[in-house]
């Protein structure tokens, strides 16, 4: 239904900006940023 699609986009939205975030935390850490 409507909410499963809701529910679905918004996991994908949060696996992104986690991703991102540890890319962040990863590069930082390596002193490169």
């Amino acid at each position: 239904g409507f909410e499963d699609e809701f529910y679905t986009e918004n996991i994908e939205v949060f696996k992104n900006k986690k991703i991102e975030y540890l890319t962040l935390m990863i590069v930082k850490r390596k002193g490169i940023y």
